[in-house]
């Protein structure tokens, strides 16, 4: 499959598509996208929140979960370990995933 980058219209295939993909059902509020409602994540609704405990593992798991939403439309990629470190006030956030048999880690 082929794709356009949103930010720069440059071409995309492969794994730079997939994890655009990814990035873009990360930031969208689920039940924004008005002709699919079931697209995005609850992952924006977890900004502006003060990093605890457990915000991390709510994060965690929405994350995870916008993974597994076929609507998002990432069934290439799998999400195998997500780690979000509480940093400040914030948290650094990161995903292994799986792509055609290779492992990767992105920043999230």
């Amino acid at each position: 499959m082929i794709g356009v980058d949103p930010d720069t219209g440059r071409m995309l295939k492969g794994l730079s598509l997939a994890l655009s993909q990814a990035s873009r059902a990360l930031a969208t509020p689920l039940g924004t996208k008005e002709k699919d409602r079931n697209y995005g994540s609850q992952v924006p609704d977890t900004l502006g929140e003060p990093a605890s405990p457990h915000g991390r593992m709510i994060l965690i798991n929405r994350i995870f979960r916008t993974f597994r939403n076929p609507n998002n439309g990432l069934q290439q990629l799998k999400a195998k370990k997500v780690t979000a470190l509480i940093v400040g006030t914030g948290y650094h956030t990161s995903v292994k995933v799986e792509y055609k048999g290779s492992e990767y880690e992105v920043q999230v």
